[in-house]
C-alpha cells in the first residue's frame, strides 16, 4: 500500500513538472522583438583621448567635396570589408542618415580594393556615399586603428572631434554638436551600442601621428 502511495506521488510530481515546462515553451518568444546590437569589443575610455589629442587635422583636398559639400559638416565612419563586425556598423550608420542629413553630409571609408567595397555595399544595403581606401591612408593620418571609429568635420574641413568606436552617446554627443539633439529615434538609438565598442583592427592602421607630421 505503501509503495503505490509512493508511486502515485512520483507520478504526479512527474506531470506536474512536463506540464510546467510544456507551459514555459508554450509561453517563450519565438525570437527577440526589437532590433538586436551587435556584440562588440569595448573601446577603453584612453583612446578617445589619445584620438582627441594634439593639433588639428582636417580632410585632404581630394575628399573635401565628398565629405564637407555644400557648407554642411561631415560625418565619416571607418569600416574594413571583411570584419563581420563592420556589416552592423554600415547598417546601423545608413539607418542613423536619414535623420541628421538635413544637418550634415555622411560619408563611409572602407578598407577595401574597389571590388571588395561593391560587396560590401550591396551585402550591407549601404545607402551612404562610400570611399574604398586599400591603403588606409585616412584612417593612418588621424590615428584611427579600429572599424567603427568616426569623425566629425567642420564644414571648413577641420575635424572636430574622433570616436574610437561606436554608441549611443556617440549619436547624442553628434546631434548635440550639429544642434539638432533629439532628432533620432529611439527606434534607431536602439541599433547603437550602450557602450563605445569597435571592431577589427585596421590591418593597414599606423599608430597616432606625431606633431610634427601634422
Amino acid at each position: 500500500m505503501r509503495v503505490t502511495w509512493a508511486v502515485g506521488l512520483s507520478m504526479l510530481v512527474l506531470a506536474a513538472l512536463v506540464f510546467a515546462a510544456r507551459w514555459r515553451l508554450a509561453t517563450a518568444p519565438a525570437e527577440m522583438d526589437g532590433p538586436v546590437r551587435p556584440s562588440l569589443h569595448a573601446v577603453p575610455a584612453e583612446d578617445f583621448i589619445r584620438l582627441n589629442a594634439g593639433s588639428a587635422l582636417r580632410v585632404p583636398p581630394e575628399l573635401e567635396r565628398v565629405v564637407v559639400p555644400g557648407g554642411k559638416p561631415g560625418i565619416v565612419i571607418f569600416l574594413k570589408a571583411d570584419c563581420p563586425c563592420s556589416l552592423d556598423f554600415a547598417k546601423a550608420f545608413g539607418a542613423l542618415a536619414p535623420h541628421l542629413a538635413p544637418a550634415a553630409n555622411f560619408l563611409a571609408v572602407l578598407e577595401a580594393n574597389r571590388e571588395s567595397a561593391g560587396a560590401f555595399a550591396r551585402d550591407s544595403g549601404l545607402a551612404t556615399p562610400l570611399v574604398a581606401d586599400d591603403q588606409g591612408r585616412l584612417a593612418t593620418a588621424w590615428g584611427i586603428t579600429k572599424a567603427g571609429a568616426m569623425a566629425l568635420v567642420g564644414a571648413d574641413g577641420r575635424v572636430e572631434a574622433l570616436w574610437p568606436g561606436v554608441s549611443r552617446q556617440v549619436v547624442r554627443d553628434l546631434e548635440s554638436r550639429l544642434g539638432w539633439r533629439g532628432t533620432v529615434p529611439e527606434v534607431i538609438m536602439s541599433n547603437w551600442p550602450g557602450a563605445t565598442t569597435a571592431g577589427c583592427p585596421l590591418a593597414q592602421a599606423a599608430p597616432p601621428p606625431s606633431e610634427a607630421s601634422r
